[in-house]
Formats: C-alpha cells, structure tokens, sequence
C-alpha cells in the first residue's frame, strides 16, 4: 500500500508542475482541486490506515469520520481531526490570519472521504471544497470511497 502511495504523490506532482500554469488562469482554489488532489479508492481493509500512519508527517492533517476512529486508530498522533473539528480549526485561524500567515499544511489526508462527507455539517459545502478554500498544502490526499 505504502509504495502505490508514494508512487502515487510522485506522479502527482510531476503533473502539478507539469500544469502549474493553469493555476494562474483557474485560481489557487480551483488548481488545488483539480491539481493538488490525489483519490484512491482501494477498497475496504487493504491498509489504508496503516498507511497514512506511517507515511504521515508532523506537519500533515489527518482528517477521520469521527472521534472513536481517532482514539481507536489513531492514537498518540496529534495532528488528527473530526470532519466536525474543522470549523473550529478554519475559525481560530482566522481570528489571526494574515495573507502571510495562511492556515497551512503538507499534505491533508482524508481517510475515508465519503464517511467524513456524512459527517460534516459545514457550511453545505463538499469537503474538499471547503478545504481547498480555507487551507494551503501540498497535496490533498483521499484515501478510500
């Protein structure tokens, strides 16, 4: 899983710098969404988790479908959110955000998309969309359906 993964962030970049001209026609926004988002859906129980575990970094964010998930598998990682956190996180940002100062992240990992989609209830928008809005990063990962 770890090495589909990684040869998967390496293709992806090779193709945001191989398009990195288009971000000035679409906008930051758009070019992380359709640029800076790698989806893989691999099905159930193939190590997903595991993965995101060990190829995660300090200053990467974990977002996960509910609380139970981070204290059951996750634990010990600090850099961990609920789908229902992120308002809170975006909000407090904001309270001293500057243009220098964008909330900001390596990589933002989503493990399993459509059960954190489920469970968000912010501002109607899709998931990526708001954080493709709010939050800078390298890559957006989606792990899962």
């Amino acid at each position: 899983m770890q090495n589909i993964l990684r040869a998967s962030i390496e293709f992806n970049f090779g193709r945001q710098k191989y398009f990195s001209k288009q971000e000035l026609i679409v906008g930051k926004e758009a070019f992380a969404r359709e640029f800076k988002t790698l989806h893989l859906d691999l099905g159930r129980q193939v190590g997903k988790t595991t993965a995101i575990k060990e190829l995660s970094r300090p200053n990467d964010l974990i977002i996960v479908h509910n609380r139970a998930t981070i204290d059951c598998s996750y634990r010990g990682f600090d850099n961990v959110i609920a789908p229902h956190q992120l308002d809170n996180l975006i909000f407090s940002h904001r309270i001293g955000y500057t243009r220098r100062n964008p909330l900001r992240f390596g990589y933002v990992w989503i493990d399993e998309p459509l059960m954190c989609e489920k469970s968000m209830y912010s501002f109607g928008n899709s998931l990526i969309s708001l954080l493709t809005s709010e939050i800078e990063a390298d890559l957006f990962i989606k792990l899962g359906e």
